[in-house]
C-alpha cells in the first residue's frame, strides 16, 4: 500500500490538522490536494483531496470507461 486517501471539504484545514496535532509531515500542499508521511521513515503516506476534485476525477474517469 502506497497510501491512504481522504476526501475533504477543506484541504488546507485538514492538513494542517494532521501536520500540527498528529507529527505528520506536509510534503506538498494545495487546494485541492495535501499529501503527508506518517514519518522520516518509507511507508504509506496520507493524500487528502477536496471533495470537488474527487468528484471531477471520478466523472472523467467514468466517461473515459465507456
Amino acid at each position: 500500500m502506497n497510501a491512504f486517501a481522504l476526501v475533504a471539504n477543506d484541504v488546507k484545514k485538514l492538513a494542517e490538522f494532521y501536520r500540527d496535532k498528529l507529527g505528520f509531515r506536509l510534503l506538498e500542499l494545495s487546494d485541492e490536494f495535501a499529501y503527508l508521511m506518517f514519518s522520516d521513515e518509507k511507508g504509506p503516506g496520507l493524500a487528502i483531496v477536496s471533495r470537488r476534485g474527487f468528484v471531477e476525477e471520478l466523472v472523467k474517469t467514468r466517461l473515459q470507461a465507456k
